[in-house]
């Protein structure tokens, strides 16, 4: 739980895990207790309102084909000094910027785009919930941030296109591009398709010499190829001593806690 007090004649920028707040001067007319916290937070302070029960409803409601990340979800709330939660609109616009890391992009059984990510509000529209999408972000995709600005508290996280991930233990869809693996027209090649138990992918010459192995958050997380998300692993064609590798046939063994397969690739150079 996060709790600053904002002057109404005062900037202020205050963070906590992936969002940054900044609340620029007058956006209250009077002091505020600004309330920031995940919604799973159990410590409920002053008046700001449990919103579980309406997240799960507007999850429900979700497209098909998209995801909200719930390890960005957050409640902002406003308190006045007579410990009385904010109903109304911003003066002066809140900006909000999430940070986020391509662990962040796996929930659940799906991976989301890190290039169709947006910022997402918590609405309610007679008895119903829903996710509305803030006009106006920004997504800064090499430094893994999205900026927004809004003008009322409330619950935000961000949403993105998202790709179902293998079942765990299932690599019957794994394959590798480009195969044949080119290095003098792409830096890497992708191993895509692989469950989140994968435990190791490694690269052996044809005759079952090892070459480079592989490990989750080591060459081996999210990625996306033409636009699709995928989990899986990335190799530079080079071995262990960081140098390349020749042309020729290799094999790789993918491993997960129930099963393996060896695929075989080719490599020009």
């Amino acid at each position: 739980v996060f709790l600053v007090t904002v002057q109404t004649q005062d900037t202020a920028v205050f963070s906590s895990g992936m969002l940054s707040v900044s609340v620029p001067s007058n956006a209250f007319s009077n002091e505020m207790y600004v309330d920031m916290r995940k919604p799973s937070d159990h410590q409920y302070l002053y008046a700001v309102t449990n919103r579980l029960a309406d997240i799960a409803a507007a999850d429900s409601g979700v497209t098909a084909g998209t995801t909200v990340l719930a390890s960005s979800l957050y409640q902002l709330g406003a308190i006045e000094s007579n410990l009385v939660e904010y109903p109304g609109t911003l003066s002066n616009s809140m900006i909000l910027e999430f940070t986020y890391t391509d662990a962040d992009l796996v929930n659940g059984s799906v991976i989301a785009a890190g290039n169709s990510l947006t910022v997402v509000a918590l609405t309610q529209t007679n008895s119903t919930f829903a996710w509305i999408e803030v006009a106006g972000a920004t997504n800064d995709i090499a430094n893994r941030k999205v900026r927004v600005s809004v003008n009322a508290t409330g619950v935000y996280a961000l949403k993105g296109r998202a790709n179902r991930i293998a079942p765990n233990s299932d690599l019957s869809r794994v394959g590798t591009y480009p195969n044949p693996f080119d290095l003098r027209s792409a830096p890497n090649m992708y191993v895509i398709n692989l469950p989140l138990d994968v435990q190791y992918v490694k690269v052996y010459t044809a005759d079952g010499r090892l070459l480079r192995t592989l490990l989750p958050g080591k060459g081996i997380g999210p990625i996306e190829v033409h636009g699709t998300r995928f989990n899986g692993a990335t190799w530079d064609g080079k071995d262990e001593n960081n140098n390349f590798v020749r042309s020729g046939l290799y094999l790789l063994e993918i491993r997960t806690p129930n099963t393996a397969v060896v695929r075989k690739f080719g490599l020009k150079r």
